[in-house]
């Protein structure tokens, strides 16, 4: 139903230099390589992707105090937009809503799911289902996302966006289902 979510390859050859020298400008263009593919993406998850293309397995704390200082070296730039933990691509408004069940199990995790897209996942469950009991969205929306398994935190971290399209008068409730409100 939603495109599967593409990961970008980026490939990063260190000659000698520790991950956590590399020049942070470098970096910081590396990582809009990844929004480019990936936006919106949590920074970490981003970083992940430029740490890998180097062939290494650890993501410590320096190798995270490098990227941190990357991301705003390209924010700054304007190689790419920070909202909260996500980098977004400048010229996004609206993200895709994508399916992550093919992804690493590292990669698919909740919390690597933008708000937006979360947003998103809701009105397009409640537009295919024609109507839906508010208490269904939460498990909906992760299976849309390739989620098997519904967790309690997953529910609890959908449910504000649920409620807050219902107060935006982007969702209204027909009887006891969730529908798209007309405009």
């Amino acid at each position: 139903m939603v495109p599967p979510y593409q990961c970008a390859q980026v490939r990063l050859r260190l000659g000698g230099v520790e991950m956590h020298l590399v020049d942070r400008s470098q970096l910081a263009n590396l990582l809009a390589e990844v929004v480019n593919v990936e936006s919106p993406v949590h920074w970490a998850e981003a970083a992940r992707r430029v740490v890998s293309g180097a062939g290494i397995q650890r993501f410590g704390s320096r190798i995270q105090q490098a990227f941190g200082d990357a991301v705003r070296l390209g924010v700054g730039r304007r190689l790419f937009v920070k909202r909260d933990d996500f980098l977004w691509s400048p010229a996004m408004q609206r993200p895709p809503v994508r399916d992550r069940s093919e992804l690493p199990t590292a990669s698919r995790k909740f919390e690597f799911v933008a708000p937006e897209e979360i947003r998103g996942a809701i009105l397009i469950v409640v537009q295919a289902s024609c109507g839906i009991v508010p208490e269904e969205v939460p498990s909906a929306v992760c299976r849309l996302f390739g989620f098997a398994r519904v967790t309690d935190d997953m529910t609890a971290s959908v449910e504000p966006y649920r409620d807050a399209l219902l107060r935006e008068g982007r969702l209204v409730l027909e009887g006891i289902n969730l529908v798209l409100a007309q405009n």
